[in-house]
């Protein structure tokens, strides 16, 4: 389920002014500009980034600039959950409820989860209904950034932890479900996966990779034509991407379509796939073709 990571880099250059022409240069205090160039880096970094150590440095170094930016307080709350000093995680969530006129229910959400790793129950239900006393929509943003976050630090077990703690709360979240289903894949559930997966298909029309993990379940369950229109999708959407190519070709020859297999293996080999070396080597050896 690990996700892509991009590697953000963000440059921002220190500027001199000068009082009168007798006065030494100073540096000018932090324009807004440049907090918030920091507030986004720090925000790339917690959602596409792997290294924790430098989203934390990012995090304190945009808090030097403002202290009471509920923003930068709430990014290093994260970096607290992440290191588990949950007390101190509170301090920082707490400042940014006051400073927000608590209507933020990202912040609830937030102590919910912190709660949750405290094995309060009680308050962490408390946070999450007022949670979603506030926020009333079939998404909840911030549980897909969590759950983002814990697999780009090495977390995926809290991942998936938390996709059932969104599911409880949204279970109507598309987006959530979609990472339920792949998670169920994982764990070789696959019939309630493809039963999630089916919740979710008028959102995942032109997803690649939502028919190919359909395409693995029914693989498993050993429904090959059905695998075989998922696979023909998923190479429809996307014909270079080479595990797409050696998974219709995969199923080409388990529905007996060698010819086809074959061209799809030498395909996925030349784009790189090694895994099509070996099917291909076991397709050669059980049906010899010219």
């Amino acid at each position: 389920m690990k996700t892509s990571t991009t590697i953000v880099l963000f440059l921002f250059t220190l500027t001199l002014v000068c009082c009168t022409s007798e006065s030494k240069p100073k540096e000018s205090t932090p324009t807004e500009s440049r907090i918030q160039g920091l507030k986004d880096l720090c925000h790339n970094e917690l959602i596409d980034g792997s290294n924790f150590p430098e989203f934390k440095k990012t995090c304190e170094l945009a808090h030097k600039f403002d202290p009471t930016d509920s923003d930068i307080n709430f990014l290093l709350g994260h970096v607290s959950f992440f290191e588990k000093d949950f007390p101190k995680a509170i301090d920082y969530v707490n400042s940014c409820m006051k400073s927000s006129g608590d209507k933020n229910s990202d912040y609830d959400a937030f102590k919910g989860c912190i709660f949750h790793e405290l094995s309060n129950s009680d308050s962490s239900i408390f946070y999450f209904q007022r949670m979603l006393s506030k926020n009333n929509t079939d998404t909840s943003w911030f549980f897909l950034e969590l759950i983002t976050a814990c697999e780009n630090f090495g977390f995926s077990k809290k991942a998936v932890e938390y996709i059932d703690v969104a599911l409880k709360l949204y279970p109507n979240d598309v987006n959530i479900i979609s990472l339920k289903s792949v998670d169920e894949t994982n764990k070789g559930n696959y019939e309630y996966a493809l039963e999630l997966y089916n919740k979710v298909e008028f959102r995942n029309l032109t997803n690649p990779e939502y028919y190919y993990y359909r395409t693995i379940c029914y693989m498993k369950l050993k429904k090959f034509e059905n695998a075989l229109l998922n696979a023909e999708k998923t190479y429809s959407i996307d014909s270079l991407t080479p595990k797409y190519v050696t998974a219709r070709g995969r199923m080409r020859h388990r529905t007996m379509d060698f010819v086809g297999a074959k061209r799809d293996y030498l395909k996925a080999i030349n784009l790189g796939d090694t895994t099509a070396t070996r099917f291909y080597a076991q397709l050669k050896s059980e049906h010899p073709l010219d």
